[in-house]
């Protein structure tokens, strides 16, 4: 497989997702010093004041951070491609980006792809992360039916929780899938972001009494 046919199946590196993130989170802010630095957010920073600098990659961090967090949950979900393995390609799980050794992955990549200077830059990385892109548009772009939800908070996973139960009290023939799909549309849940993780959560919470469809 080669990585155009990565992008022609809706895929996007992560360095190219990074840079989409950042024009949508901080766009105003990053052409500001991007202008300042004469740079328009491609090579090298070297003439840009420490300052510049600093403020640049403290936005850089701030938004793989956020994508970081959007990893983890699943929400986005992303592939490995490795050259060295017969150019192998595979989905990275999601819990690799909870553990701390997935921190300065992203930075590294963006960095290098775009031959900044930076301390998290080195060495030129082996392996490429890549972006499903219809989930990176899911979660950036307006009019998409994630953009501007609300994450839950501990009090509306609970209720997610209850919902779930009373779903499952009501409809007993009903299984997961289906449940999960029935409580995402429930108006009090519409103005929320409900992640597949967020339903794992909330079903462990309302387990499905014995004898009932399981098939999740």
């Amino acid at each position: 497989m080669i990585m155009s046919d990565f992008r022609r199946r809706g895929f996007i590196r992560a360095s190219h997702g990074i840079l989409k993130a950042k024009k949508i989170w901080h766009g105003a802010t990053f052409g500001e010093l991007e202008g300042r630095a004469a740079v328009n957010g491609h090579g090298p920073l070297t003439a840009a004041s420490s300052t510049i600098f600093a403020e640049y990659t403290r936005l850089v961090s701030d938004v793989v951070e956020r994508l970081r967090v959007l990893l983890r949950d699943g929400e986005l979900r992303s592939f490995l491609f490795n050259r060295q393995l017969s150019n192998l390609f595979q989905k990275v799980p999601c819990e690799y980006w909870a553990k701390p050794e997935s921190a300065g992955t992203l930075e590294r990549l963006f960095f290098e792809a775009f031959e900044i200077q930076s301390s998290v830059s080195q060495p030129v990385p082996r392996d490429l992360i890549y972006f499903r892109l219809s989930d990176l548009t899911e979660l950036l772009e307006p009019g998409s039916a994630s953009f501007g939800k609300m994450r839950l908070d501990e009090g509306t996973k609970q209720d997610l929780a209850d919902a779930l139960r009373s779903l499952s009290e009501r409809h007993p023939k009903l299984r997961r899938p289906d449940q999960f799909k029935l409580v995402r549309e429930l108006p009090e849940f519409r103005q929320y972001r409900i992640t597949d993780r967020d339903l794992r959560e909330a079903a462990r919470k309302a387990p499905i009494p014995s004898g009932r469809p399981r098939k999740e």
